[in-house]
């Protein structure tokens, strides 16, 4: 029923209509909200609205239809909604709303087809109405493309952090086998014949390119905090070169043309091992017939008409590891998202789209920028521009960092794996230091109740059964109040810490580790806390 004052607006019966359909902008007084026709509100709204008949063929479509399918009204007008509906069949869709409750909606995902030919998802909402006793329907409907890229970018975001929960425990579990590994042989060549040196070598360094790819599995979900150093870059090529040749495929042939002059940078190894691993790996998949990919290093000075022609570049004196390839090269349009994360041109399962985004980051993180120059089937080169240093990278022995941070202290130590446990009291006994062990932490406070007063530090594992290495801790300290405390874990110490694994200030080291750095951790840690060696202060 119409209410007093208004008039209902009449649709005409068929369309064409010799005088021309009514549209939804016509300035007929129907019902009014504030003044202002319900037509011109439809009008002017966010969404596309349609009506059409049972046969599909359209009577109106308010202006955000015509402007979502790129039509002009006129064209719209008579059309059949199978002309931008991509999946509809006209006997499906009677079927599936021709016996619907009027004004009862029905939401539904669909694809339409804009004049151009190209497609978009929308969400429609089908409601059948009457209009002088005859069936009709509106359909309104919503572009849904951004909120569908929000979610699949959620989706990413929830994948990386699921991988990344995944990782770190596995990362707990495998730096432990790592930690023996990599320090039982770090042992071994202090003590082996130089005839088989070089293979208990290869046994270490096995060990910590395992430990980088826990290190590269975390990197896709947190930021992972860097341990630079002084790296001479010809020498961190080479010890890539026998690992990508194992990698990449004997029809690609692989060529170093390294500058003998101070390639010296400042950054962390096992980021740059991962650049050059990720770069590599792009290359391969540009040279599926093969062909040539080329590590070279030079020494550059970068001025200013360099930087003006380079955005995001700063002048200066620079190590630049060139990466290229003969592959299939890049085309222009991909160029501009290279580096997005996330962004990739892989068939989907085939690549995340973080690789040239962790390359990105890795370079900025170390102070420097990249270039990339490409172009179809000529192949594609980057360049990674990092600040050079004019300091040599440190030739200090591990023995002579041994000497210097050996003790007679008497040490707790709770860790219960056993591989773990015997590395570390073995490698703690044969520096001067007095170890007491123990598989579990109740067994630890046990030996501490025994020992008393003769504890000077706990060492402990920050992930174990029962009770974790910060409530023994907790316990200690009750016992032993201002005891200084070393943890040790498969985390990483910004994850340790985010997750209140371990206390803000406390001793901490990651594994796998060599005896050499558990000594440096171990010594620090006791002068900070007034425990010194007698026989070490004239060392610190």
């Amino acid at each position: 029923m119409t209410r007093p004052g208004t008039q209902r607006r009449p649709l005409h019966k068929g369309s064409p209509h010799p005088a021309g359909p009514r549209l939804l902008a016509d300035p007929i007084p129907s019902r009014q909200s504030g003044g202002i026709p319900f037509d011109r509100l439809v009008e002017h709204a966010g969404d596309a609205f349609f009506i059409h008949d049972l046969g599909g063929t359209f009577l109106d479509i308010n202006r955000r239809g015509c402007e979502s399918l790129g039509y002009a009204r006129e064209e719209l007008l008579g059309r059949s909604l199978g002309d931008i509906d991509t999946a509809y069949n006209a006997e499906e869709f009677l079927e599936k709303h021709g016996g619907m409750s009027l004004g009862v909606p029905s939401t539904e995902q669909r694809v339409y087809r804009r004049k151009d030919g190209t497609t978009f998802p929308v969400e429609v909402r089908v409601s059948l109405f009457t209009d002088d006793n005859r069936s009709l329907f509106l359909v309104i409907a919503r572009d849904v493309s951004e909120r569908r890229k929000f979610d699949e970018g959620l989706r990413q975001a929830q994948k990386m952090e699921a991988l990344g929960r995944l990782a770190g425990g596995v990362a707990h579990d495998f730096n432990n086998l790592l930690t023996a590994i990599i320090g039982y042989s770090d042992m071994l060549l202090g003590r082996v014949a130089m005839e088989v040196r070089p293979e208990v070598l290869e046994v270490k360094r096995a060990g910590e390119r395992a430990s980088q790819l826990t290190r590269q599995l975390l990197a896709f979900s947190r930021r992972q905090p860097i341990r630079p150093k002084i790296l001479d870059m010809n020498d961190v090529a080479h010890g890539m070169e026998a690992m990508l040749r194992r990698l990449i495929p004997e029809e690609i042939r692989i060529e170093l043309a390294l500058e003998p002059a101070e390639p010296w940078v400042k950054a962390d190894p096992g980021q740059i091992d991962q650049v050059i691993l990720n770069l590599a790996v792009n290359a391969k998949d540009a040279m599926p017939k093969g062909g040539l990919l080329r590590i070279a290093t030079d020494l550059v000075e970068v001025g200013s008409d360099f930087v003006a022609r380079h955005p995001g570049s700063t002048p200066g004196r620079y190590v630049v590891l060139a990466v290229s390839d003969t592959g299939v090269g890049i085309p222009k349009e991909t160029l501009a998202h290279l580096f997005e994360p996330f962004f990739t041109t892989k068939e989907v399962g085939k690549g995340t789209g973080l690789g040239l985004a962790m390359v990105y980051g890795i370079t900025k993180q170390s102070g420097g920028f990249l270039t990339v120059a490409s172009s179809p089937g000529k192949g594609t080169t980057f360049r990674i521009y990092l600040p050079s240093v004019q300091e040599r990278p440190g030739n200090q022995s591990d023995s002579q960092v041994i000497a210097t941070f050996s003790g007679s202290e008497r040490i707790l130590l709770v860790e219960d794996d056993a591989s773990v446990r015997f590395f570390v009291s073995q490698g703690l006994r044969v520096h001067g230091y007095t170890v007491f062990d123990a598989a579990t932490p109740e067994a630890g406070l046990i030996v501490l109740e025994s020992e008393g007063r003769k504890t000077d530090l706990l060492l402990t594992d920050v992930v174990m059964p029962g009770m974790s290495g910060r409530e023994l801790a907790r316990e200690v300290r009750l016992r032993r109040p201002g005891l200084p405390v070393v943890y040790m874990s498969g985390y990483t110490e910004d994850v340790a810490l985010r997750e209140g694994r371990i206390e803000p200030g406390a001793g901490f080291i990651a594994k796998p580790f060599v005896i050499a750095d558990l000594l440096a951790r171990i010594r620090k840690t006791l002068t900070k806390a007034g425990s010194i060696d007698r026989k070490n202060i004239s060392r610190l």
